[in-house]
């Protein structure tokens, strides 16, 4: 292993999530429509909450990446909760700024890439330091 990521607990994550969904809360208790929509969409977004808080801030999803790790040759592993080990590519689109990282890793024989996202308390300075360095290298 040349490069680790084992993301923590993350209240920024938190925080973001719970904006996102009570910004979406508000916006459909505010928006007058038919009682059905909000029947289905309320439950909807709190169910989108308490997954993304498994998945992405808790860590108890079957399928949270609880850790990663770049190869000498430049491939990623990616293990899951479920103790799964696959290996995987980060693609360019990958997002970095400088409180917050959105990973994208493709992995063979899934039609959808995995994201990791990492606010700032996520990981410490070093790993968003290297991972910003390794991202500017691969543009």
């Amino acid at each position: 292993m040349t490069f680790l990521i084992q993301p923590r607990r993350s209240i920024a994550l938190l925080a973001l999530f719970a904006l996102i969904h009570s910004s979406a809360l508000f916006i459909l208790v505010a928006e007058p429509l038919h009682w059905v929509i909000h029947l289905v969409f309320i439950p909807a977004v709190f169910a989108s909450f308490i997954y993304s808080l498994r998945r992405y801030v808790f860590f108890i999803d079957r399928r949270s990446v609880i850790r990663c790790w770049r190869e000498m040759d430049g491939n990623w592993c990616i293990q899951f909760r479920n103790g799964h080990v696959c290996s995987a590519n980060l693609l360019e689109n990958s997002f970095r700024s400088r409180y917050l990282m959105l990973l994208n890793f493709k992995v063979t024989g899934r039609r959808f890439p995995i994201v990791l996202p990492l606010a700032f308390d996520s990981a410490s300075k070093d790993v968003f330091r290297k991972l910003r360095v390794l991202q500017s290298e691969t543009r």
